[in-house]
């Protein structure tokens, strides 16, 4: 067994771990009502998660939210979500939001070029926040069902590195409320140094983005 397989491993089975029996639990009554879209925009840093496909052993893993509208005048959101893979090399991917109502913290994120078949196991929003403080700190969750399984992601989202133990308890909570079994719970090392991540300040590179 190779050196690769052996580091990847382990991390693959964190992700098949967000499969578990029975549907989603009640988390839509949890989503924030009255949220504050602008507020919300910029950078966030992923501090915790359940180990999705698409991030397996990703490390310095940030989220940079920008309001836009397209064409017709409606309202969305460039996502641009950058982190360290297991092999050394940065990856961005770059998405959008559609979001029905601005004041429900419910949105329907897509990237196109990830490659990710499990956010099209959802119809309609697939991003939902359950709780924020805009200055601080976010709870995001999405859960596709199965039939007879579930699948589940989160992600404990701060606007430091680091997330405080009263925080991340209260996230925890939150999920166990609905039935979600927080043991997959993942923690993502934000070790790496400003500049290196395609950024600079609250500036990012977005040249890429395809409109």
């Amino acid at each position: 067994m190779n050196f690769d397989l052996l580091y990847l491993l382990p991390n693959i089975l964190h992700v098949l771990r967000n499969f578990s029996w029975g549907g989603c639990g009640d988390y839509k009554d949890v989503v924030v009502r009255d949220f504050d879209l602008p507020s919300y925009a910029g950078l966030w840093y992923e501090t915790y998660t359940y180990a999705a496909p698409f991030q397996i052993a990703s490390t310095c893993v940030t989220a940079h939210y920008t309001i836009d509208t397209d064409e017709s005048g409606n309202t969305f959101v460039r996502v641009n979500n950058t982190g360290l893979e297991w092999n050394g090399e940065w990856r961005t991917e770059l998405g959008a939001a559609q979001i029905e109502d601005v004041t429900v913290g419910a949105l329907r994120v897509d990237f196109p070029d990830s490659g990710s078949e499990i956010s099209n196991l959802l119809s309609g929003p697939n991003y939902h926040v359950l709780d924020v403080d805009y200055t601080s700190h976010a709870l995001v969750y999405s859960c596709a069902d199965l039939k007879f399984a579930k699948y589940e992601m989160t992600w404990f989202l701060s606007r430091e590195k680091t997330l405080s133990e009263d925080v991340r308890d209260q996230f925890i909570a939150i999920l166990e409320s609905f039935g979600s079994k927080t043991q997959q719970l993942k923690w993502t090392d934000q070790v790496c140094e400003k500049g290196d991540q395609g950024w600079d300040g609250d500036e990012w590179d977005n040249e890429d983005w395809d409109n």
